[in-house]
């Protein structure tokens, strides 16, 4: 039986080819291009893409905000690229 693995890893993501992510909100202007290589040196490369987007939208401004739709919503179209390969 084979089992299902949903989180995608930063190694999932250089197995793709990938040596950027960039990382956008829906909500407001922020946004930044990151190096594969340094997110796997500085968190492995097992950590989760979630996690990591997590962690990089901890000092947002609106991570906190008081209604659910005027929340930090990060997302990162690079890894449509690393899903279609799975």
């Amino acid at each position: 039986m084979r089992l299902l693995r949903t989180a995608i890893t930063l190694r999932d993501c250089l197995a793709a080819g990938l040596t950027h992510l960039t990382i956008e909100c829906s909500r407001c202007d922020r946004r930044g291009r990151l190096s594969l290589a340094r997110l796997v040196r500085e968190r492995g490369p097992d950590a989760s893409t979630g996690d990591v987007m997590d962690a990089l939208g901890s000092d947002c401004p609106k991570r906190d905000a008081g209604q659910p739709w005027e929340r930090c919503d990060r997302f990162c179209r690079d890894l449509l690229v690393v899903e279609g390969l799975r």
